[in-house]
């Protein structure tokens, strides 16, 4: 595999590394480093001869450094002195030498630079109240390794000969990439790392990788919202593994019914002459000391049928005594990558449903917690609000409380992956970009949005059955959750290309709407006037934008007279789609414009404009109607239109 990646061309890949050897080899370099520069603390009887010691000293510096003695006493006598780094060498007392004006002015050591650094930045007032403010909104992550010393052992007893490696875990990508998205860094991106000791066996490890994809389960149709069966799981009806390192598959046995699934990639492997050989064994008992690996290179640990996860290792060093010493707690997790994947309906709660293929959705994935897949899917629990048609449903089962954050985790790290692409059947919707603004009608139709018609038989002289599908508008969606019009204002009001915050203020003035619509309804003594009142709060933005459409524009027209232009404000006919957008250009600028007034915020105005425009009354409807005056005023210059 070494050959096939050609893996010594690249600088961030390491020589294979025996990490036995290295034991030996780092061990035995660390205890001559200490009886070089420790030999006082380690023969009692030469701290009765410092000075003869000090000498020695030198005279082993000089003999390892190949240098001449003179120099070897001038670098002990004067570089490696303490008080050179003094600015006062007399002052010798912590709190004599910690203030600010003690310390050189050109710095040769990193820790004064800092700490001049440091004290420079301080010299501000208001840097304390910086500091707890920003401390206000840090988080930390307490991971098993926690921020205490309580699990260091103690200086005076004996550290295990042991070494410590790091790993990190990539999130995986269970479908074929593209020729841009090989070429793209974030696929690297970590899910996990964690830390292992020599003693610590690859299948602690393999166990310590938690992936969603060992929790989905296959829902039936009718079936979904019965008890799932645990025993369905892809756990457990795909229980094979392996963790390929080097040259080695590392077969995972530990459950039931498991098989050796590396045998056709062994087999695929020796027919190539790319490939070194390779060989498989089993992975119970197999520890980390035992291994050889080139550090910086991606290993592969696949699960599941076809998940697969590239394991790096890196940071190879010995354990010292102030790492954890308890062989039982690694692998420690350090890291772990965050990002929880809300409902696409609701976008509040967290998704649980993965639905697939259904001709109902405007993407070919979609996730739905579950409260909105049964309001969705569902009416009186009953699966028949879409009558016959056929789509596949999986959903992600959590058994294990104290593993369910993990688990969430990386259901939504898979699930952020998955394509938002919009695809029906070609029946109704086409997936071809909007590239071209004409159509030859002989060959294009308009498609359809209503969900009644596409479900009705097509005949077979229905058009429909031999001619092409137009590129369906971005707005335009068969879906019931999705609105025309709630998603143009969204784009109008939208500022800087910060649509998401542009959508919360939409969506919260909507909720504003509805709230004050229902007290209103409760407040309503008489079936009569509760009648009159419209609670849904995109009947009255619909309502609102079209009581606001402007029935003329003004348009400036130069005409030229005796080499003199004269503009000319004349007014035109305006089409129903530039009317809708007018209407809301000017709700958006008077929202704008008082909420930069500071009257309150963007949402509550959004909602008072709209519920007053719905009436025919606010800011909005006025500057209508003195638009339409000015048109009036203007008649006179009508043709100058040609």
């Amino acid at each position: 595999m070494d050959r096939r990646l050609n893996a010594d061309f690249y600088t961030f890949i390491s020589p294979v590394v025996d990490l036995r050897a290295y034991l030996e080899e780092a061990y035995a370099t660390k205890e001559r480093v200490d009886d070089f520069f420790l030999v006082t603390a380690r023969d009692p009887s030469a701290t009765t001869k410092a000075e003869d010691r000090k000498f020695d000293m030198k005279k082993d510096f000089a003999a390892i450094a190949n240098c001449k003695p003179w120099t070897a006493n001038k670098i002990f006598d004067g570089d490696l002195q303490a008080t050179r780094f003094l600015a006062c060498p007399q002052q010798r007392t912590f709190e004599e030498i910690n203030g600010i004006h003690n310390i050189p002015p050109n710095p040769k050591l990193r820790v004064q630079k800092y700490a001049l650094e440091r004290n420079e930045y301080a010299k501000n007032a208001q840097r304390k109240s910086n500091y707890l403010r920003t401390l206000k909104y840090d988080k930390f992550e307490m991971y098993e390794k926690d921020l205490r010393r309580s699990h260091s052992t103690p200086m005076h007893l004996p550290c295990a000969k042991d070494i410590i490696i790091a790993c990190t875990v990539i999130i995986p990508h269970n479908r074929i990439l593209s020729s841009d998205e090989l070429r793209n860094t974030r696929l690297l991106t970590a899910e996990r790392k964690l830390i292992l000791r020599g003693d610590s066996t690859l299948l602690s490890l393999r166990q310590k990788i938690l992936c969603i994809c060992d929790t989905v389960v296959e829902l039936e149709d009718g079936k979904e919202l019965e008890p799932v069966d645990q025993n369905k799981t892809h756990m457990l009806l795909y229980p094979s593994s392996f963790v390929f390192i080097h040259d080695t598959f590392y077969v995972d046995y530990s459950l039931p019914h498991s098989q050796d699934i590396s045998e056709p990639i062994r087999e695929f492997m020796a027919r190539k002459k790319c490939f070194d050989p390779v060989t498989s064994r089993d992975i119970e008992g197999v520890k980390m000391i035992d291994l050889k690996l080139r550090l910086g290179q991606p290993y592969v640990f696949q699960h599941s049928g076809t998940c697969e996860h590239l394991l790096i290792f890196h940071d190879l060093r010995l354990l010292e005594k102030t790492d954890v010493q308890d062989l039982d707690r690694y692998p420690m997790v350090v890291f772990e990558k965050k990002g929880d994947t809300r409902c696409s309906a609701c976008a509040r709660g967290y998704a649980a449903f993965v639905v697939e293929e259904c001709e109902r959705l405007p993407s070919p994935y979609m996730l739905f917690c579950d409260e909105c897949f049964r309001e969705f899917f569902f009416v009186h629990a009953v699966s028949e609000y879409f009558g016959s048609t056929s789509f596949s449903i999986r959903r992600v089962l959590i058994s294990c409380k104290s593993a369910n954050l993990l688990i969430w985790k990386r259901f939504c790290l898979m699930a952020s992956r998955l394509p938002s692409v919009l695809a029906c059947t070609c029946r109704s919707i086409v997936t071809s970009s909007s590239s071209h603004n004409r159509y030859d009608p002989r060959l294009f139709r308009d498609p359809v949005t209503d969900i009644k018609e596409m479900h009705q038989p097509l005949d077979e002289n229905d058009e429909r059955n031999f001619l092409f599908l137009k590129a369906m508008k971005s707005d335009d969606t068969p879906v019931f959750y999705r609105d025309h019009t709630v998603d143009k204002l969204t784009r109008v009001i939208m500022n800087s290309g910060r649509k998401e915050t542009a959508r919360h203020h939409v969506y919260a003035a909507l909720e504003i709407i509805k709230r004050r619509q229902y007290k209103a309804w409760r407040k309503a003594e008489t079936e009569e006037e509760k009648n009159k009142i419209e609670l849904d709060p995109f009947v009255i933005a619909r309502k609102a934008i079209a009581n606001c459409h402007p029935l003329m524009k003004l348009q400036g027209v130069t005409r030229v007279k005796l080499l003199r232009g004269t503009t000319y404000q004349v007014p035109f006919p305006i089409e129903k789609a530039e009317a809708e957008f007018r209407a809301m250009k000017m709700m958006r600028d008077i929202c704008r414009q008082k909420a930069a007034h500071g009257e309150t915020h963007l949402k509550d105005i959004l909602a008072n404009e709209l519920l007053a425009a719905s009436q025919n009354e606010g800011l909005t409807i006025q500057a209508k109607q003195e638009l339409h005056k000015t048109c009036e005023a203007n008649r006179a210059y009508a043709h100058y239109r040609s």
